[in-house]
């Protein structure tokens, strides 16, 4: 989940109509700045897991007013005094539903990429249902979220693929000026995190030509020099590690409902018929 949040927040700020009020409010300025504000997003997102979202006294309840007051109305009502614009709003619920994929398609359109490894029917259409829950909590209308219900998992993967497709997708493929301005940005994350892992390790290169491949967009990317090419090898020989024990957890979940039962064990006198017969 870290993964699949952490790189659906990259995808996010490389639209056009999110990554404006990213770059207006000021605080993504600099490569600390935003690599932090990715970061509390992620932590943000990964503390609605926790709680009940309903109740008032939980700590994912106040992280999700937080997110609605202060992220989601304050800049909207910013950005709509400041820079108003005739026909359409800043951060309409097309922009809300856009950063609810962002949280979740990644997820959808790619679960062995995000270490979803043997995950059941069942279990994503669970995973959804919550995510429509989280979507109508941070002010997502219901006709606008792209989460369906229970019932809908097979609807809710083709969405959320069609989503990529064609409101994602068509503005990575064409790598226009806003594109190129939510690469330099996701590079000052990559330069952030410098300070705590070198760059043979992780870097920006490797990283996306990693993601955009996997999400078949067209890209820039080089691997022109020796570091970038370690680093790639590095960074592909992690996720399929992580994906081999993905694959050894299903294995143990399928021996335990279908094998619980089986035992290979000695008997408790083996031993001692050896000894007679030496």
């Amino acid at each position: 989940l870290n993964i699949a949040h952490f790189i659906g927040n990259i995808l996010l700020i490389h639209l056009p109509d999110v990554l404006v009020p990213v770059i207006a409010t000021g605080n993504s300025s600099t490569p600390f700045r935003v690599f932090m504000r990715i970061l509390s997003t992620v932590i943000h997102i990964l503390s609605w897991y926790d709680d009940d979202p309903f109740d008032e006294k939980t700590k994912t309840h106040q992280s999700m007013i937080t997110v609605r007051r202060n992220c989601h109305m304050a800049v909207s009502r910013l950005m709509n005094k400041k820079y108003p614009r005739p026909n359409r709003y800043w951060l309409s619920q097309f922009d809300m539903a856009m950063t609810q994929w962002s949280l979740i398609g990644i997820v959808g359109i790619r679960p062995n990429q995000c270490a979803f490894y043997g995950t059941t029917k069942e279990e994503f259409a669970e995973y959804f249902y919550f995510w429509r829950v989280i979507g109508y909590c941070v002010g997502i209308e219901d006709r606008f979220n792209i989460c369906f219900d229970v019932e809908g998992y097979e609807e809710t993967r083709e969405f959320l693929d069609i989503c990529f497709q064609r409101c994602y997708k068509v503005h990575l493929d064409e790598q226009s000026a806003p594109v190129v301005m939510g690469m330099n940005l996701t590079e000052g994350v990559f330069l952030a995190l410098e300070g705590a892992a070198p760059r043979f390790l992780i870097c920006y290169e490797s990283f996306m030509k990693y993601w955009y491949d996997t999400l078949g967009v067209r890209h820039p990317i080089k691997l022109d020099t020796f570091e970038r090419k370690l680093n790639y090898s590095i960074f592909i020989f992690i996720m399929e590690y992580r994906r081999l024990f993905g694959q050894i957890g299903q294995v143990k979940k399928y021996c335990e409902q279908h094998y619980g039962d089986v035992k290979y064990q000695l008997d408790s006198g083996y031993f001692d018929q050896n000894d007679e017969k030496e």
